[in-house]
């Protein structure tokens, strides 16, 4: 019998760190950066969206992920580093989406507003 359990665990090992988590279940805070990024990347939201940046020289990439379609994390590249952002409303996202200028509307309205903490 102890054999089979631990054959058994051995075959289901390997597919449940590939399981995706609900993103309702995401922590409240972190433990680094890198954890944060990598949860909200790979949880399971009911809405995900990104934005063409190929014509701002500043924001490289800007991805949305919302559980509720009400509120959600703002993941953005700028043009030296990656920046993570929490309790991002989804008519910003959508305003930042029609802005003339990512750089300009980021600085304006989401740098320094919705901080993810960290443990």
């Amino acid at each position: 019998m102890k054999n089979l359990i631990l054959i058994l665990s051995l075959i289901c090992l390997p597919f449940l760190g590939h399981s995706q988590t609900n993103c309702n279940n995401l922590p409240s805070y972190f433990s680094s950066y890198t954890d944060a990024v990598y949860r909200v990347k790979n949880a399971q939201f009911t809405y995900t969206d990104n934005v063409n940046t190929t014509r701002s020289s500043f924001v490289t990439s800007a991805n949305y992920y919302s559980c509720d379609g009400k509120i959600g994390y703002l993941i953005i590249g700028l043009k030296y580093r990656e920046y993570i952002h929490k309790d991002v409303p989804f008519s910003l996202w959508i305003a930042f989406k029609q802005a003339s200028s990512f750089g300009q509307f980021y600085n304006q309205y989401i740098k320094g507003r919705y901080i993810l903490y960290l443990r």
